[in-house]
């Protein structure tokens, strides 16, 4: 994929990082878009704990990332 084509992307940066994790871990990774509200039982529970994430005072620090080409700083 071009970087042109991979800016397209939404999240385009977060997928690579999780991609490039996977890759470097040798984990086989199947990404698969869920449509949401689809009463899906796994993508309902990803939901839960988004929100219980959204709502905790837990803090994760992260440094600068470098995915592929291109410079990151999570903010």
């Amino acid at each position: 994929m071009s970087i042109r084509n991979n800016f397209k992307i939404k999240n385009h940066t977060l997928i690579n990082q999780i991609l490039d994790c996977s890759n470097s871990k040798k984990i086989n990774l199947k990404l698969i878009k869920v449509k949401s509200h689809s009463k899906d039982k796994w993508n309902d529970e990803a939901d839960k704990l988004a929100k219980e994430g959204l709502c905790s005072e837990n803090l994760l620090e992260v440094q600068n990332v470098i995915t592929g080409n291109i410079g990151v700083v999570p903010m």
